[in-house]
């Protein structure tokens, strides 16, 4: 167990304040590792547990490439989120998880979080009513993945950005998302970038409003529909120039 994470004015240091007073807690375990020679895993990560309930202005954490694993998880949703508290934003990238430790995350009762990170994690995904914005880069999602992402939504109308660039999701996977799109308000935006999606996948993810209703931003590597209230919704398909249909 590295003795340092114990120290809460170590942990103090990687504290950043916002214009409002409240905090962002920054422990990346690239920057812990270069520090200190160890990462977060399931034997510290209760210190760092204490140390957020005694600062209560943490809105904000970022504990990417640690080694937190589905235990770490299970530990911060039992002691943690099982609590009240003020966190909003939560980074999880490369930190082990699969579907098991999200799974104890999103039953946690005091789950409020408006942003989660889940990038280079294997899951399965169930998701809170209050999240606005998920990333899910490189999971290896394929096309029944995306049918447990869309079930874990079905409750959830506030989501405004979904990123699921770079996994396997094909074209199956797009024409569950487009199912899923039609039923709810409309993402400001989302990615679905290097999934191996074809024409099929693409026309069923691309046809997501009424005709007219989108207008086409042209761009080499993007295809950008704006709403009259300019809301997008970014199709990051391939990088070929042509005009979705």
């Amino acid at each position: 167990m590295c003795s340092k994470l114990q120290n809460p004015d170590f942990l103090r240091l990687f504290c950043e304040k916002n214009s409002d007073g409240t905090l962002n807690l920054r422990l990346k375990g690239r920057e812990l590792y270069q520090r200190i020679g160890c990462r977060i895993n399931e034997d510290n990560v209760l210190a760092v547990i204490d140390f957020l309930k005694s600062e209560p202005r943490i809105v904000s954490l970022d504990l990417c490439y640690n080694d937190l694993g589905d235990d770490g998880a299970r530990l911060l949703a039992d002691h943690y989120f099982n609590s009240e508290n003020n966190l909003k934003s939560l980074n999880l990238m490369h930190c082990d998880i699969t579907h098991n430790g999200l799974k104890y995350l999103s039953d946690s009762k005091h789950l409020y979080l408006l942003v989660c990170r889940l990038n280079g994690n294997k899951l399965g995904v169930e998701i809170n009513t209050y999240l606005k914005e998920l990333h899910i880069q490189k999971c290896e999602f394929d096309g029944h993945d995306v049918e447990l992402l869309v079930e874990g939504l079905m409750c959830n109308k506030t989501l405004e950005m979904l990123n699921l660039g770079c996994n396997r999701m094909g074209d199956m996977g797009a024409e569950l998302l487009g199912c899923w799109l039609k039923t709810r308000p409309p993402l400001r935006g989302l990615n679905v970038s290097a999934n191996n999606i074809k024409n099929i996948g693409a026309r069923m993810t691309g046809g997501l409003s009424k005709e007219g209703e989108f207008s086409d931003l042209r761009s080499p590597y993007y295809h950008v529909f704006w709403k009259s209230e300019q809301s997008a919704i970014v199709l990051r398909l391939m990088q070929k120039v042509f005009i979705l249909k």
